[in-house]
C-alpha cells in the first residue's frame, strides 16, 4: 500500500477515543495537528539554542504530522489490545511497526530518522500532551480521570528518563508545559 492522497482525506474520518466516553470525537486530522503544535512548543522551550536546526524542527513536524497515519488503516487501536497483541507476537519485532512499515513503506525513513533521537521523545510528550488535553476536556466519567493521571505520570517519568540520556536538554520545561496544558483544559 502507498499513501495515496485519498489516504490523507482519510485522517479525517479515523475517530480517535472511540473505547472511551466522550463529549465528542477527535479525528487523526485534529490529533495529527495538536501533536506537530505540541512538537514545536516543546522543541522551543527544551531544545538548547545551539543544537536548533530548521532540518530537526522540519523533521520533528513531518514525523509529528505522519506518525500515526497507518491507523487510517488500523484505525485507532487501544493501548489494552495492543498491549496483549504484543505479547502474543512473542519476538524480537514489534507487530505494529512491522505492519506499519508494511502498510506504509514511506513513512519507515521518517521513523528510522528519528528513531532513538531526542526527536521521537518530543513527539512522544507532544503526543502525550494532546491526550492528556483531549480526554481532560472533552472525556466523561471516572475512566478519564484515570487516563489524565496515568498519561500524566507517564509524561513526568519520561522527563526524568529523559533528562539522564540528554542532560544538556532543558526537559523540566516540559514540565511547565504539561502545568498549562492542564490548567487550560479545565477551562
Amino acid at each position: 500500500m502507498r499513501l495515496k492522497v485519498e489516504d490523507i482525506l482519510q485522517m479525517n474520518h479515523v475517530d480517535r477515543w472511540h473505547t472511551h466516553r466522550t463529549h465528542r470525537t477527535q479525528n487523526l486530522s485534529e490529533h495529527s495537528a495538536m501533536v506537530a503544535i505540541f512538537s514545536n512548543l516543546l522543541y522551543d522551550h527544551i531544545v538548547p539554542e545551539a543544537s536548533k536546526s530548521f532540518q530537526d524542527r522540519y523533521t520533528l513536524m513531518w514525523y509529528s504530522l505522519m506518525h500515526d497515519l497507518p491507523e487510517i488503516a488500523t484505525s485507532d487501536i487501544a493501548s489494552p489490545a495492543k498491549k496483549v497483541l504484543r505479547e502474543l507476537f512473542d519476538g524480537d519485532e514489534d507487530p505494529f511497526e512491522v505492519l506499519e512499515d508494511r502498510l506504509f513503506p514511506e513513512i519507515k525513513e521518517i521513523k528510522e530518522t528519528v528513531a532513538g533521537t531526542p526527536l521521537k521523545a518530543i513527539n512522544k510528550l507532544a503526543d502525550n500532551l494532546d491526550a492528556i488535553a483531549f480526554i481532560s476536556k472533552e472525556g466523561i466519567g471516572s475512566t478519564s480521570k484515570k487516563i489524565r493521571e496515568r498519561v500524566s505520570t507517564e509524561f513526568r517519568s519520561k522527563l526524568v528518563e529523559l533528562a539522564k540520556h540528554y542532560p544538556n536538554y532543558h526537559w523540566e520545561k516540559a514540565e511547565l508545559i504539561l502545568a498549562e496544558t492542564l490548567k487550560a483544559a479545565k477551562k
